[in-house]
């Protein structure tokens, strides 16, 4: 969940609503989870 924070910064930006934020997080646990 640490990791999420790296990504947090581009989510508070381009996250408006609460559907668009859930699929930063799924996207951005894809990307965490690739490395």
């Amino acid at each position: 969940f640490c990791k999420l924070k790296e990504f947090k910064r581009i989510a508070m930006c381009a996250c408006k609503t609460d559907h668009s934020f859930k699929a930063f997080i799924y996207l951005a646990a894809a990307v965490i989870n690739s490395r």
